[in-house]
């Protein structure tokens, strides 16, 4: 049951980031975990190559074109734009300072910067946020950080304003209904201007 819904949810992901990395050849994948998503990327696109970090480490992957590197939570270990595509998936919420960490996807990518992100509706809205992720994290066998520095749209879109980027899009990717009192997840393509 519990790998049914993992390849369901990991499916869903593949198909969200799937278009914004078909036409790139470097990707950074922020906060990568297990690197299944990775895997699962580079089996419908391989020509990429994606390096993967996280301050969790999982074991190196085999395949030639994945590349982990130990991440500290601070500075990321890349000189400036290094990649043509950065993305993270559910990941700045649980880093000590998502503004920092935006910061640094935004050094490194040379293009393209992809956020998939909860969001609050309502403040109150963070007692259901908080339990569904802990729930959701609790069956998973590395002790993931719950700092839960969850916000809201405005903020982000607040913070993207900070750097040259250019908002492609922002929609709505989550799996749960809506109605649900937990926050919603949230798209953000961006661009660089150069």
């Amino acid at each position: 049951m519990i790998q049914t819904v993992v390849s369901s949810y990991l499916q869903h992901q593949q198909r969200i980031l799937s278009p914004y990395v078909s036409h790139t050849t470097s990707v950074l994948d922020f906060g990568c975990g297990d690197m299944e998503l990775d895997r699962a990327l580079l089996s419908n696109h391989p020509s990429l190559t994606i390096t993967g970090v996280d301050v969790v480490p999982f074991r190196t992957p085999l395949q030639t074109r994945l590349k982990f590197r130990l991440y500290t939570g601070h500075t990321l270990p890349f000189r400036d734009c290094s990649f043509d595509t950065v993305f993270s998936y559910h990941v700045l919420h649980h880093t000590d300072d998502p503004s920092f960490s935006l910061q640094e996807c935004v050094r490194v990518s040379s293009r393209r910067i992809i956020l998939v992100e909860p969001v609050l509706r309502h403040p109150l809205e963070i007692i259901g946020f908080r339990f569904m992720d802990f729930v959701t994290n609790i069956w998973k066998p590395e002790h993931i950080p719950l700092p839960y520095h969850v916000h809201t749209r405005l903020f982000w879109k607040q913070e993207c304003k900070k750097y040259p980027l250019r908002s492609v899009k922002i929609r709505h990717v989550g799996l749960l209904p809506r109605f649900l009192p937990i926050g919603e997840t949230l798209l953000f393509v961006l661009e660089k201007r150069v």
